[in-house]
């Protein structure tokens, strides 16, 4: 596949074409169906409590294209296994719109659908992730029964709201033993600290099996292509089942090969009893930012911000009975 084609790169930088997303496409490395617009009838499924029957079998995760209306959508998806035991996990979507502090979706539309007309604002939709517990048999999934939400706007104050759902994936868990997937890689904006700029890939793997992995398997994540070169590879020390690493690998341009190129690259994951690859199409080297929306809305914190902002934020929080001494 070429960039551009029905596959999102989850980069952050929201659908280009001047529609919604084509009918079968993949996001994050997640298969999703989405359907077409209609002028009338429905398009989506309201979450009000439904429970839905699913293809027997383990699963990795239930994931989720959903908007919201007026304000911040929540409640709990619930799970329910073969051997009668349940889980839980919360879901949590902003509006598809909202002003004056719009949220950045997942897949960002230069416009939005009335019933008679468009109207020239962006639009958004959001992924949403539940895990699931890939060791039992799933049976049922039961959606959020959502009416209520928080305002957008400052304070976040209580608000009616409705969860919409587009599309919904399962990822299923068929492994056994130490069975790792790479779930999804790409290039990044970013590079490594204290170097000259070395890019970041990054690559999202899943334990998808039955099994631990140790330090003793000595997993080992590398990319390799003939625009670029690992430098510095990533590690993975230790992986339950069911869980989810996300590795930065340090990769630099071959010689030769002019920063912004696009190309393909292969993730390949090794180790003791461990063997994966994964083909994606990347960005060789770091492009300078422009003054478009496009390019901007790619900005990524660095890895140290979002390290530090539970600090920062404890450190904002404690001195605040010091100001009022």
């Amino acid at each position: 596949m070429k960039p551009g084609d029905s596959n999102l790169d989850g980069s952050g930088s929201g659908y280009p074409a001047n529609s919604l997303p084509p009918s079968n496409f993949i996001y994050n490395g997640i298969n999703f169906t989405f359907p077409t617009y209609q002028k009338s009838g429905n398009d989506n499924v309201l979450a009000i409590g439904q429970t839905l029957k699913v293809p027997q079998g383990r699963y990795f995760s239930v994931q989720m294209m959903a908007s919201s209306e007026n304000g911040l959508a929540s409640g709990f998806i619930n799970a329910k296994y073969s051997d009668n035991s349940t889980s839980s996990s919360p879901v949590l979507v902003p509006a598809w719109w909202s002003w004056p502090y719009p949220a950045g979706g997942d897949i960002i539309l230069p416009y939005y659908y009335t019933h008679s007309a468009l109207s020239y604002n962006r639009s958004m939709f959001f992924q949403t992730i539940n895990w699931l517990d890939p060791t039992k048999e799933l049976v049922s999934l039961t959606l959020p029964n959502v009416t209520r939400g928080s305002n957008s706007g400052p304070g976040g104050a209580a608000i009616n709201t409705r969860l919409h759902i587009f599309s919904l994936s399962m990822l299923p868990a068929t492994g056994s033993a130490i069975d790792l997937e790479v779930q999804f890689a790409r290039t990044t904006q970013l590079w490594l600290p204290n170097t000259n700029k070395t890019q970041i890939v990054e690559v999202i793997i899943d334990n998808v099996g039955s099994e631990w992995v140790l330090e003793n398997n000595s997993v080992k994540v590398e990319v390799s292509s003939p625009g670029l070169k690992t430098v510095v590879p990533g590690y993975i020390y230790r992986l339950q089942p069911g869980d989810q690493a996300k590795v930065q690998v340090g990769v630099v341009n071959a010689d030769g090969v002019p920063t912004g190129t696009i190309g393909k690259a292969t993730v390949d994951v090794s180790g003791a009893g461990v063997k994966a690859s994964y083909t994606f199409y990347a960005t060789f080297g770091i492009t300078e930012y422009e003054a478009t929306y496009e390019s901007i809305y790619s900005h990524e914190s660095p890895s140290w911000y979002d390290g530090a902002k539970y600090g920062i934020f404890i450190h904002w929080v404690s001195s605040i009975p010091a100001c009022l001494k």
